[in-house]
């Protein structure tokens, strides 16, 4: 095959790149998750153990009761995994650490009867994470091999050995606690293997989502494009009627633009209103525009702002008016308002109650999303507010 143009990516390398992403972020997040689980079965393994020594119980309650600021710190800032390989000796060095803290908790003879099996266990989310990670990341095929076996084997044997070790006649009651504790390790390698085989698949049908949104896109630029042509040469001799087709066009292809952005599930707010406002450039002049920053909003609130700003000024357009002032603002990231004022001559608020006009239509829905939709003025200047909840 030949290779893809420097700076392009083909189908698969896409794939592979939007899996490997998405399989990282989500490592990121759950690592607080699996610290909180660590501190769990260790807590309780140094709590209720009857076999503990009691120096070192006390031990090992510290050092668990230390892992909640830290799953706290991932909260906030980035994890080990998010920081990459090179600071993954961390959660590794910990899992091998904390089993060998199970030998002081435990009097010979008795390793693997009373807490081992919780500390054998603290191994478990960090196999999870590791396995993931190393799906992701280039390797060589003998190379993952090697690194999976050795993210298994080696969580897996170091509580065998110490039992080997620290009892000199190791019962079938010492081995099967032990064992019981490494299938659940086990077990987190093979979530970490399914969790990465349901990242590939969830990128796959993303991946078909987005190329028959954009085939669909594409063909509905072809087709009207070119009827549009058409309709525009046929009206050539008289030139406010080939303008006007033209502007329909403009027109309709803009409309779809702002359908594409409705594909995802958060909507960058100040993308659909520079798209709205684009669409009536040469017909309005906009005075002030709003600045929203980076702020995002689900599904239906963006496409309902998107759909107030477009009826909005088009009625500022029939009603005469040709300068617009947008405002906007969020109230404690739990609403948004925005407002559409011009300098026409306005209207009667009584057309929000009148069910044949759209503006009617506009207010229902903004009232079923919990939000509504209201005429104002203010310093002479005469408009409509939209509310709408954030959330």
């Amino acid at each position: 095959m030949e290779p893809s143009p420097e700076g392009v990516l083909d189908a698969d390398r896409w794939h592979g790149e939007a899996t490997r992403t998405t399989t990282l972020a989500i490592v990121a997040k759950l690592q607080s998750a699996g610290v909180l689980f660590q501190f769990l079965g260790s807590f309780i393994s140094a709590l209720v153990d009857p076999y503990a020594d009691p120096v070192a119980r006390n031990v090992v309650l510290g050092l668990s009761l230390a892992h909640l600021p830290v799953a706290v710190l991932f909260l906030k800032r980035r994890s080990p995994f998010a920081m990459g390989r090179q600071w993954l000796w961390l959660p590794c060095l910990q899992s091998l650490a904390f089993p060998a803290l199970a030998a002081l908790l435990t009097a010979p003879d008795r390793y693997g009867v009373g807490a081992c099996t919780p500390l054998c266990n603290y191994a478990a989310p960090t196999i999870t994470f590791l396995t993931m990670y190393v799906q992701v990341i280039p390797l060589a095929l003998t190379a993952r091999v090697v690194v999976e076996t050795l993210i298994v084997a080696v969580p897996v044997a170091e509580p065998i050995v110490l039992l080997l070790l620290m009892t000199e006649h190791p019962t079938a009651g010492n081995f099967t606690a032990i064992v019981a504790g490494q299938l659940q390790l086990v077990v987190g390698y093979l979530i970490g293997r399914a969790a990465v085989a349901v990242c590939r698949v969830a990128v796959g049908r993303q991946a078909e989502t987005l190329r028959q949104s954009y085939d669909e896109f594409f063909n509905f630029l072809h087709s009207h494009v070119k009827a549009g042509l058409a309709a525009v040469r046929a009206e050539q001799p008289a030139i406010p009627a080939m303008l006007e087709k033209l502007e329909e066009l403009e027109q309709a292809v803009s409309d779809r633009r702002i359908d594409m952005l409705f594909i995802r599930d958060q909507i960058p707010l100040a993308v659909v209103i520079s798209e709205r406002t684009r669409t009536f450039t040469g017909r309005l002049k906009i005075a002030e525009s709003p600045r929203v920053g980076a702020l995002t909003v689900v599904r239906p609130i963006g496409a309902l702002i998107s759909r107030a700003l477009g009826d909005l000024l088009k009625n500022v357009v029939v009603h005469g008016g040709d300068t617009v002032r947008i405002r906007c603002a969020v109230h404690d990231f739990m609403s948004v308002t925005v407002e559409v004022a011009d300098n026409g001559p306005g209207f009667d608020p009584a057309v929000l109650d009148d069910p044949a006009r759209s503006l009617h239509r506009l207010r229902a829905d903004a009232r079923r999303l919990g939000g509504d939709l209201e005429h104002f003025t203010d310093d002479g200047e005469t408009g409509m507010r939209l509310s709408l909840p954030l959330r």
